[in-house]
Formats: C-alpha cells, sequence, structure tokens
C-alpha cells in the first residue's frame, strides 16, 4: 500500500542543505507573510503527528535549540514525502536496525546543521518566520490528516479460539487508525453488546475488556468458559458505516479416563496398578490426583504407594504394593479443568475367589434345571389320558 523509501546519506545531506540555502534565502526577504506562504507552498507541511505546541516562544522570538530542530525535522520530512510520496504513518520497515541507522544519520545531519545555524543567528530568524497564524494552520492541517485515516483491522491474531470448560479464554483484536472511535464486542447469537471500549454492558460478570494505553489491541477476557459460551463474537468498530471482524470461540470438555474396566478384583497381597490419561485436557501441563473415596491419596496415608505423572504427556500412573482389605473402594483420577474418572477395586482371597466362582456356577444351572421340569411337566400334560 505505501512505498517504502531508503533514507541514504547522500540524500539526507542533500535534503539538509536546500533547507539551508532556504533559511539563507528567508532572511533576506521582506515581509513576515510572504515567508509565510512560501513555508507552506513549498513544503506542504501536513504531518500526521501530534499538534505542535511552539506558540510561546515563536511570538516573543526567542526560539529554543528544540524549537529548531522540531522544525528542521517536520521540513525536511517533508521534502522527502513531497518527492517520494511517503506516509509516515504507514512506513513499513523490515529491518528494525537498518531504520533506526536511517533515522540516527538524519539527527547527525539535523545536530550539524542546528549547531550551524545557531551560529550564523539565521535560527532566529527563521521561528520568528514561523508565526502563530503559519503553526495554526500547521495544526489544522495535522487533525484533517488524522480524520483522513479509516480504522482498519490487523489480520495477525487467531480468530479461531478453543477454550476448555472452567478455563479462561481470550479473544484478541488489533485495529490501527482508531483515532476517536470505540471498539465494542459483540456475542453474534443474540446481538448483546458485551463491551464498549473498557467498559462492560453485561450482568454476566465473566465477560471482561482489556486494553494497555496507546495499545492498537482490545481483548475480550472470558474468565470459568462455560459450553454455553461457544459460538461467533465480533470485534466491531464505531465508523459510519461500522467495520467488525468475526471471532470462533469453541468450548471443549475434558475427561480423564482411567485404562481399566470399571470393577476390578485384585487378590490380597498383590498390587494395585491404575493408569489414567487427559489427552484433551487444556494447556501444555496437566496436573493429576488421585483419590480413594473421594479422599487424596499419598505417600502419608499408608507405606507402598506410588504416584507417577507426566504433565506433559497428560498421564499419571497409581501403584499400591501388597493390598489388603482395606485398600477396598472407589478410585478416582481427577485432572486440571477435566471431568473426573472412577473405578471400583475388590480386595478378595484365593479361597473367597473360587467360592465366588462356584456360586455363579450353581446359579447359572438353577434356570436351566427348572426349565428341564417345566417341560416334562407340560409334555405330561399333554399327552395325559381322558
Amino acid at each position: 500500500m505505501y512505498e517504502r523509501v531508503n533514507f541514504d546519506f547522500p540524500y539526507t545531506f542533500c535534503c539538509c542543505c536546500c533547507y539551508y540555502c532556504c533559511c539563507c534565502s528567508l532572511q533576506s526577504l521582506e515581509g513576515k507573510q510572504k515567508n509565510n506562504n512560501i513555508f507552506n507552498n513549498k513544503f506542504n507541511i501536513n504531518l500526521s503527528i501530534k499538534k505542535l505546541k511552539l506558540n510561546n516562544n515563536i511570538n516573543t522570538g526567542t526560539g529554543t535549540i528544540t524549537n529548531i530542530v522540531i522544525i528542521y525535522i517536520i521540513i525536511l520530512i517533508n521534502i522527502v514525502r513531497h518527492h517520494h510520496h511517503l506516509i509516515i504513518s504507514g512506513t513499513v520497515c523490515e529491518n528494525s536496525h537498518e531504520m533506526l541507522l536511517e533515522y540516527m544519520t538524519m539527527l547527525f545531519i539535523f545536530g550539524l546543521t542546528t549547531i550551524h545555524l545557531e551560529r550564523s543567528r539565521i535560527s532566529v530568524q527563521a521561528i520568528k518566520l514561523l508565526t502563530n497564524e503559519t503553526i495554526h494552520d500547521i495544526n489544522n492541517m495535522i487533525l484533517e490528516s488524522y480524520d483522513q485515516l479509516e480504522p482498519e483491522f490487523e489480520n495477525t491474531t487467531n480468530r479461531d479460539v478453543i477454550g476448555a470448560v472452567g478455563t479462561t479464554a481470550r479473544l484478541h483484536c488489533r485495529v490501527r487508525n482508531l483515532g476517536d472511535r470505540a471498539v465494542s464486542w459483540i456475542r453474534k447469537r443474540d446481538l448483546h453488546i458485551l463491551t464498549i471500549g473498557i467498559m462492560t454492558y453485561t450482568n454476566d460478570q465473566r465477560f471482561l475488556a482489556r486494553h494497555i494505553d496507546n495499545s492498537d489491541e482490545w481483548v475480550l477476557k472470558i474468565v470459568s468458559v462455560q459450553p454455553r459460551d461457544a459460538g461467533i463474537y465480533e470485534c466491531q468498530v464505531s465508523t459510519e458505516p461500522k467495520i467488525s471482524q468475526a471471532y470462533k470461540l469453541t468450548v471443549v470438555t475434558s475427561r480423564a479416563q482411567i485404562l481399566s474396566n470399571r470393577e476390578l478384583f485384585v487378590q490380597s497381597g498383590s498390587d494395585i496398578n491404575l493408569t489414567c490419561i487427559a489427552p484433551q485436557a487444556p494447556g501444555p501441563y496437566t496436573h493429576m490426583l488421585w483419590y480413594k473415596d473421594s479422599e487424596l491419596i499419598n505417600d502419608s496415608t499408608r507405606g507402598g504407594i506410588r504416584v507417577v505423572s507426566e504433565q506433559q504427556m497428560k498421564t499419571s500412573n497409581l501403584v499400591i504394593s501388597r493390598v489388603t482389605h482395606t485398600d477396598s473402594g472407589n478410585y478416582t483420577c481427577a485432572a486440571d479443568n477435566s471431568n473426573s474418572d472412577s473405578v471400583f477395586v475388590h480386595i478378595i482371597n484365593s479361597e473367597k475367589h473360587a467360592a465366588m466362582q462356584h456360586e455363579l456356577a450353581t446359579r447359572l444351572h438353577v434356570p436351566h434345571s427348572l426349565l428341564l421340569i417345566l417341560t416334562i411337566f407340560y409334555i405330561c400334560n399333554l399327552f395325559r389320558l381322558p
């Protein structure tokens, strides 16, 4: 959109020399108004910078070195803009070190020129030529230049955001050249205005607006995300007509999973070995805990307990050595911002286990015996003589 300009040393030096010649010629001109017209027409002063406030020293002719340097910068940049159609606020520099070197070169030339002009007393003449009327014209042009810059979105932020239930989601919107316009966040499904600027316009206190002064970023923060928060949100700028950019929030529900049957039978004296995973848990690391009958499991409850967790892999392994009947119960795995999972562990003796198996087999045979008796009874009744 904008043309890249290289401020090479020879060109910068020539610009400063040209300005020096202009200052010398201005000394011989008669009439303050005539000189003002030359400045305005020659350099077309129209910069996208903040309003200048040099009026106090202009009237008395007591311009300082700072004032002089500011005037030099204004004139020089506009000379470059005049020939290369450069817009300062839109300049793109791929190498920040290169741009820094260019600006240092420019400031070095400004310093030499300023010292020379101060010594020759021409700087005071140049400052006197910029009257209140000229400064007022510059200010008006600056404001008009600001008004001509339309806000636009920066497409550098992620507009597809994934948030897990219970976590905090953030939608980042970047707007350049905002000026005096306002940025609003709107929930698309019901067209509810959530925030305007940094003010919140919803009773749901989970929605907050965040903005750092002098930055282009406006953030919608959603605390403790719920499944109902999923959907489309719009970042809207109060231009005429309004411009907006859509963001999609996807809410996922993570669930921990114990890799075993829902019921386990473990022989007394052996080990319990349970593994839990939470692959969809949000964030790069996940903290996982084990509970037995709602009581946190740790080494202090009994000896022979080992918990090995890999937070980055989102896995946890529980090992209980030499179990007894007191270790029977409900075991639960809980992960951050995830639904928990549970299994029930039965601790049994080997004899009792054999008895249970025999009892189970006996129960399975009862229905077959009963069916046989009923069948014989039915046949006898069928062929019974009258």
